[in-house]
């Protein structure tokens, strides 16, 4: 077992009012969004007065939604959402996990951007899916694809071998 860190300080009861004062509380299927703050990425913010001073800290939301829900985020681990809405607040929705777990669950729902989806993708799939059925038909060298598709022979080598583009069926 991690050892706990509690790096949220302790919630008072109107912490947690001012806190659910913020969220859009639904269904318990459903996301709770989260109605302040938000990061670029639609994280929600909490800021809390820490402990024995006058100073003020900024927290993400769904970690402070875990620490009310279950208690001190383990040290060393993530608050993930199942639903991957990042402003989501709904404690049936989150798990904590590391960052491989977090990877684990991007990749299994297909989240990660690669091939076209990748903003800086030179070909298509179906460019890749010709490159591969023109080399496997024979006939063809790896240097006259690459001269044909405009790209190195080692990346049509890495192409064909499903080292690169390897989604791509």
């Amino acid at each position: 077992m991690p050892k706990v860190h509690c790096i949220i300080p302790s919630l008072s009861k109107q912490d947690i009012l001012r806190f659910w004062f913020h969220v859009r509380i639904r269904g318990i299927d459903e996301c709770w969004e989260w109605r302040a703050s938000k990061s670029n990425n639609g994280y929600g913010y909490f800021v809390l007065r820490l402990e024995g001073s006058g100073f003020w800290k900024t927290f993400r939301a769904h970690r402070v939604v875990w620490t009310i829900a279950n208690g001190p985020v383990p040290s060393g681990l993530l608050v993930c959402h199942h639903c991957d809405c990042p402003s989501c607040q709904n404690p049936h929705h989150l798990f904590i996990g590391n960052h491989v777990d977090n990877m684990h669950d991007r990749d299994h729902k297909n989240r990660q951007a690669c091939g076209e989806r990748q903003g800086n993708a030179r070909y298509t799939e179906q460019e890749i899916r010709n490159i591969r059925s023109r080399y496997a038909a024979g006939g063809i060298s790896q240097y006259a694809l690459a001269r044909a598709y405009g790209m190195d022979q080692s990346t049509v080598s890495s192409v064909v071998r499903r080292k690169l583009w390897a989604h791509v069926i």
